[in-house]
C-alpha cells in the first residue's frame, strides 16, 4: 500500500465549486495536520507503523483529538480531510465529532459489514447509512469532509468529488463539537482494520485563530 504524502507546507486555499466539480481539499489555517512522516504525533504514537514501502502511517485508530484553543466550533465552515486505506473492512470503524455538551461522539462515516458509507444524520449508531462502496485493501481513498454551520450541512468529498451531503445532527448544530473521535474495532480482526494518513483539520472562513 502507498499512502499519499502531502506537502503541508505548499497548501492552497480551498475552493468550493457549487456543481458537483472535484473538489480543492487544502485551505490555508490549519488546527491539526499530520502525515505520520514529520514527526508530529499528536498522541497516535502507539499506533503509527513502517509500512514495506518505507511510509508511515497510523494504524487501528482508536483515540481523540480535541483540536483548538478556542472551543467549540458553532460557527463558520470547517474541513476534515485524510486518506484511508481498509485491510478489513467487515470491522467497525468509524470517524466522528465530538459534541461539546455531552461528551458523546456523532457519526461521519465509516466501513461496517464490508462497505464504507455516511451517516445521513450523524447518529449514534448505523443506521440509516449512504454512499455506500465496497474499499480495496490495495489502494487508498482521499476524503474531504465539509462541516458548514451556516448550513447545518455535512458534505463529503471521495477522491476530489462530491460523494454525498448529510443533515447536520440538532445537537452538534446547537452545541458545536470540539474534535474528533476514532473508533476501531480491532478485538477479532486478524487484519490491521484500516491506515490513515494525511490528516488535516481547516478553519473555511477563519472563524478560529490556529494555535
Amino acid at each position: 500500500m502507498k499512502m499519499r504524502k502531502v506537502f503541508l507546507g505548499c497548501l492552497s486555499a480551498l475552493v468550493i465549486s457549487a456543481s458537483v466539480a472535484p473538489f480543492n481539499a487544502l485551505a490555508s489555517s490549519h488546527y491539526y495536520r499530520n502525515d505520520f512522516e514529520g514527526g508530529l504525533s499528536d498522541g497516535f504514537d502507539k499506533f503509527i507503523v513502517t509500512l514495506p514501502d518505507g511510509n508511515r502511517v497510523a494504524r487501528g485508530v482508536s483515540g481523540q483529538i480535541k483540536m483548538f484553543a478556542k472551543e467549540p466550533v458553532t460557527e463558520g465552515r470547517f474541513s476534515v480531510s485524510l486518506d484511508a486505506n481498509w485491510q478489513d473492512s467487515g470491522r467497525l470503524q468509524s470517524l466522528r465529532l465530538i459534541n461539546s455538551k455531552d461528551g458523546k461522539t456523532y457519526l461521519l462515516f465509516g466501513s461496517y459489514a464490508g462497505k464504507v458509507k455516511y451517516s445521513r444524520d450523524n447518529t449514534n449508531d448505523w443506521q440509516p447509512f449512504d454512499g455506500g462502496f465496497e474499499p480495496a485493501a490495495d489502494r487508498d481513498y482521499h476524503f474531504d469532509i465539509v462541516i458548514d454551520f451556516g448550513a447545518k450541512s455535512i458534505s463529503y468529498y471521495k477522491d476530489g468529488k462530491l460523494w454525498g451531503t448529510a443533515v447536520m445532527n440538532d445537537a452538534i448544530s446547537q452545541n458545536g463539537f470540539t474534535g474528533l473521535s476514532f473508533v476501531s474495532d480491532m478485538k477479532t480482526s486478524a487484519a490491521s482494520p484500516w491506515y490513515v494518513d494525511n490528516l488535516v483539520m481547516s478553519d473555511i472562513d477563519g472563524f478560529i485563530t490556529p494555535t
